[in-house]
């Protein structure tokens, strides 16, 4: 109704809602009819996702290359906020954060889920599709813990990181010590924290 609504009177409609990869927007086009979608939550997970849709094509970059667009992030802040005690503890409110989203990437290509995502969303979905922790190599599997002190120390590496490669390292040092193991079993369940996001989620709008 809306979309109808809409071209009635020449006004575009955006639709939006749980949109993580570039056939669930194309999806949603499709069975809508709506102008454009608008992406969050997906953004928030993986920035990389406008670029997906512009070139209509799944980007898979590994836990190395995730840390420089991390890194850019942090680059960002640091012009933003400053470089310095003040600005560092006006950063550190959001960046944190951004992991709560990061740490929920997962590769989805649609051969693989392309099937799924006509079920439903697939943002709602990574349970299901999860590797085990454990398996992973040691720097996905830091960049997957879903744990608010792993968080905090992943990014102050990278605030105090030079460059990717210090980044890295350090990043992998920390993926190889006992403490990501204590974080991985105190790792929250969904239930806990619910596939629609956290209350800080909220809190930062």
């Amino acid at each position: 109704e809306a979309v109808e609504a809409g071209a009635a009177y020449g006004m575009p409609v955006v639709g939006n809602g749980d949109v993580l990869t570039h056939y669930e927007a194309n999806n949603f086009q499709e069975l809508s009819g709506c102008s454009s979608v608008m992406i969050g939550r997906g953004a928030l997970i993986k920035p990389w996702i406008f670029h997906e849709c512009r070139h209509q094509s799944t980007l898979t970059p590994t836990a190395e290359e995730r840390v420089g667009i991390y890194r850019n992030l942090v680059a960002n802040m640091k012009d933003h906020f400053h470089d310095d005690e003040r600005g560092k503890r006006s950063a550190f409110y959001f960046l944190p954060w951004h992991f709560s989203f990061f740490c929920r990437y997962r590769p989805l290509p649609y051969d693989n889920y392309g099937e799924m995502a006509q079920e439903h969303p697939l943002i709602q979905s990574t349970r299901k599709i999860d590797d085990e922790l454990m398996d992973l190599e040691p720097l996905e599997r830091l960049l997957r813990i879903e744990n608010e002190e792993a968080h905090q120390d992943i990014a102050q590496i990278l605030w105090e990181a030079s460059s990717d490669a210090e980044a890295t390292s350090r990043l992998k040092t920390l993926a190889e010590s006992d403490q990501v193991k204590e974080w991985t079993e105190r790792r929250p369940s969904r239930t806990a924290t619910g596939d629609r996001g956290t209350r800080s989620d909220v809190d930062r709008g």
